[in-house]
């Protein structure tokens, strides 16, 4: 069901602070989110370095196929796309949703900063994955001026405020099992964390 039309952040960055935070899903749930629920144009690109992305026109039946991409729930997907360029594939990105799957390369933020609106960090809450130094550190440097915004992935707010001390206070959200079917609870949140104020 789509819903009125909202003022949206339109070029969002993920990036896990760690391996399998589940940068990867979340990107999913927000494409479909943005896609199907607000009947927006998206674009999700993959600059993990993975190629996580590109298996999922062998898992599912694609409704169009080319060399750099395809399209799946209405949702173009590029797999060896870059946001800098201008060719048949992106050249509509000032119309469109898009969605950058980083992976945990923040390098890669890094060159493309000036392109984006907002950059979300995805982590999970066990302390072996030292979320709280990167956190703090990638939420105060200075030299990206955009808005950001962390995601404590598959948890729950009594889980959160157990064992590690944040420099802000994250979204949670909790195990969606079917990336291409948010829960109201995935809506809500990103609701929250999308909207332009």
């Amino acid at each position: 069901m789509k819903k009125n039309r909202i003022e949206m952040f339109k070029r969002i960055g993920i990036l896990g602070l760690h391996r399998n935070s589940g940068v990867t899903h979340l990107t999913l749930l927000m494409a479909q989110y943005l896609s199907g629920c607000l009947g927006h144009k998206v674009t999700v690109l993959e600059k993990s370095g993975r190629n996580d992305l590109a298996s999922l026109s062998n898992y599912y039946s694609v409704s169009e196929k080319w060399t750099n991409g395809f399209k799946l729930h209405g949702i173009q997907f590029l797999i060896k796309g870059n946001v800098t360029e201008n060719d048949d594939y992106n050249n509509d990105f000032k119309n469109r949703c898009v969605l950058i799957d980083f992976g945990t390369n923040y390098k890669e933020v890094m060159e493309v900063k000036d392109k984006l609106d907002i950059v979300i960090f995805v982590f999970m809450n066990a302390p072996w994955y030292q979320a709280e130094d990167l956190l703090l550190r990638y939420m105060t440097d200075e030299k990206t001026q955009l808005k950001k915004t962390a995601i404590c992935n598959m948890a729950t707010k009594k889980s959160l405020t157990q064992g590690l001390k944040l420099p802000i206070r994250p979204s949670v959200l909790g195990l969606e099992p079917d990336f291409f079917n948010p829960t109201t609870e995935a809506i809500h949140l990103f609701e929250s964390v999308l909207r332009i104020d």
